[in-house]
């Protein structure tokens, strides 16, 4: 085909040469690499091992193509066969094994740079990556003397292949689907619709040259009629893909652009000096922390610090120096050239003035929480111990106070004798039994008796109190019909609201509702409890009712319709000695010991007592009681109520 149509090419003085049209492919893919050589070499980019790996594919990709389409132009006046060493034919066919070895070596290299596996472009690995290579053209420069890799090395004649040459073909195949693989995978893993666009313009352009060389490999047993290796024409395109695809996002000028920009703006004071340590460059920020370094400076006058001499150290140091009033942080990092050679240093410098001050004013801080916790700790312990003291005071009040109580509830036989005996007596007197009395004798002996009742009412308060405190009063348990106990309290009740003209109002539980407790004191509780609402209600009534709730409780309730109690003083009506009057504040008749009494007592029936007041809309109490007590389940109340005011004037 290509001695049917060719170019005319006149001139260089050699006549005419003919140019088949098939040459024209490798040719103009030759041009394109090595514009892509130029441009990778010359337009400003960083040293990164990626651009020299893209270098020298392209470079590679040259020397193929050129010498494959010299082949092709040349190829109607080489002799088939194998050629010797002397010939033009030989030296063709090791420049294209030179590309062809080439070509996929770096490929790989440059793809596995480029998609951060780095490991395989450092050290042994990098050594690894080249075996191919070598391989290949130690087989391909000593194909004369053994012809064990192929037998020709022109287009005229068929090309049958040796025994080496299936290892040289795996291995290339191998490294190009490597690269396709980790420059492919690698632009995929981004997860954006850029990043997985790129990856598919990536897959089908390194499929090119692969395809293309499978095509020529296979030519002769698929029966293709191939006329021209594909693989060197498509390899530059596949570079041109890399270039704009790859190159663009990192690989070229946007490094340097970055690192340089960040070195400008950046706070802290950068200073780079060469291995002599002469200030090469600096940026703005030392222009304004330390304006006397200058280019060309000697840095260790400027900055007297040990540190900086180059033996000093082998990678990073860091020191600390004042000037004036000025406290500086320091890093030295050491730089190294290509042959890790010291080759200068990168000087950081941070104004760390302000840090200084407040870590010192932290310390003076922490000194002062520290004087203020021993302090505290010195207040806790004297706190401690004056908390010993109290408990230990507390005991002693507690004791007394048991010994008070016992006293009182062993000699409350000796206290009510005699004036049992007294009443008696005044009453035989009264009742004339020992003769005529006058009007004034039966006044003030009216007078003696009514005292005498109400002294021993007083004693049988105080004495029930004692009792209850000291632990010694009996609670005998039975059963207790919660109406008859409602009725017995009205009984009593009743007199005392009739004389103020007050409705007393029963609502006992609609069905029987017994208890297991003590009914002597449940009716003491009532009682007191019922007199107290008569006492403080002037009109209207006065209500006790009974029910069950849930849980196993029988609840009694006394409400009035009375003065009621402020809010603030409800706890102060079970004081012991303590009468309320809302407005006056003076106190009524009687001991004001009903209701601690009271209290006291439902807590040895396993209860406790409640009040809801308002002024002006009365009173509510209510005696919470367990339906069944359990001997030794009740409570014995032992709390001790001190008026101030009565300690003070005692």
């Amino acid at each position: 085909m290509h001695l049917e149509r060719v170019f005319r090419v006149e001139g260089l003085g050699v006549g005419a040469m003919s140019i088949p049209v098939v040459a024209l492919w490798p040719l103009s893919a030759a041009f394109l690499s090595a514009l892509l050589v130029l441009a990778a070499a010359f337009i400003p980019r960083t040293r990164s091992r990626g651009t020299v790996f893209f270098i020298l594919l392209n470079a590679s990709t040259t020397a193929w193509a050129l010498a494959y389409a010299l082949q092709l132009i040349l190829a109607p006046e080489l002799e088939p066969g194998v050629a010797g060493t002397a010939t033009i034919e030989y030296w063709l066919f090791v420049m294209i094994t030179f590309g062809i070895a080439g070509a996929p070596t770096y490929w790989f290299l440059f793809a596995a740079e480029h998609a951060g596996k780095t490991w395989w472009t450092t050290g042994w690995r990098l050594l690894l990556v080249h075996v191919p290579m070598i391989y290949t053209i130690t087989v391909a420069i000593t194909n004369p003397w053994h012809t064990a890799f192929v037998n020709q090395t022109h287009l005229g004649a068929e090309t049958t292949y040796g025994p080496l040459a299936p290892p040289h073909q795996i291995m290339t195949f191998v490294l190009v689907l490597a690269g396709i693989y980790l420059l492919v995978s690698s632009e995929w893993r981004t997860r954006t619709r850029t990043g997985r666009r790129r990856a598919m313009v990536l897959l089908a352009a390194a499929m090119l040259p692969t395809l293309g060389g499978l095509l020529w490999t296979t030519r002769h047993a698929t029966g293709l009629d191939v006329p021209v290796n594909l693989s060197p024409v498509l390899f530059p395109i596949l570079n041109l893909v890399l270039a704009y695809q790859a190159l663009r996002t990192g690989l070229a000028d946007v490094i340097p652009v970055a690192a340089g920009e960040a070195f400008r703006t950046m706070a802290d004071a950068a200073i780079v000096t060469n291995r002599h340590n002469v200030v090469a460059t600096i940026n703005p920020a030392t222009e304004r922390l330390m304006p006397e370094i200058q280019q060309g400076q000697d840095l260790a006058r400027v900055l007297p610090v040990a540190a900086l001499h180059p033996r000093g150290f082998e990678s990073y140091c860091e020191f600390e120096f004042s000037r004036g009033e000025h406290a500086y942080w320091g890093r030295v990092i050491r730089i190294r050239d290509r042959n890790h050679r010291a080759a200068g240093s990168l000087v950081l410098l941070t104004d760390v003035t302000e840090l200084r001050r407040t870590q010192a004013r932290l310390v003076e801080l922490n000194r002062d929480l520290e004087e203020h916790v021993a302090d505290l700790e010195r207040s806790r312990a004297r706190a401690d111990s004056r908390r010993e003291e109290l408990i230990e005071l507390n005991e002693q009040l507690s004791e007394a106070t048991k010994a008070k109580s016992a006293f009182l509830a062993n000699m409350s036989h000796e206290l009510r004798t005699p004036l049992n005996s007294i009443i008696g007596f005044t009453g035989v007197v009264l009742e004339g039994m020992a003769g005529d009395l006058n009007e004034e004798q039966k006044r003030q002996l009216d007078m003696a008796y009514g005292s005498a009742k109400h002294l021993l009412l007083l004693i049988n308060d105080v004495l029930d109190l004692a009792k209850i405190e000291a632990g010694k009063l009996r609670v005998e348990l039975a059963g207790t019909d919660a109406g008859d106990v409602i009725e017995s309290v009205a009984a009593k009740t009743r007199p005392l609201a009739d004389d103020k003209g007050i409705e007393l109002r029963l609502e006992p539980p609609k069905t029987s509702l017994e208890l297991n407790t003590d009914q002597f004191r449940l009716e003491q509780i009532l009682l007191n409890l019922v007199s107290n609402a008569v006492k403080f209600t002037d009109r209207g009534t006065v209500r006790l009712s009974a029910h069950r709730e849930p849980g196993g409780t029988v609840v009694f309730v006394v409400a009035d319709t009375g003065v009621g109690l402020p809010e603030g003083r409800l706890d102060d009506v079970f004081r012991e000695f303590e009468q309320i009057v809302p407005g006056s504040g003076s106190k009524l008749k009687g001991t004001g010991l009903g209701l601690p009494i009271s209290r006291g007592l439902a807590a040895m029936l396993g209860g406790e007592i409640a009040v809801e007041s308002s002024i002006g809309e009365g009173s509510r109490f209510t005696d919470r009681l367990p339906e069944r007590l359990e001997p030794g389940s009740g409570s014995t109340l032992h709390t001790v109520f001190v008026d101030a005011d009565r300690a003070a004037s005692a």
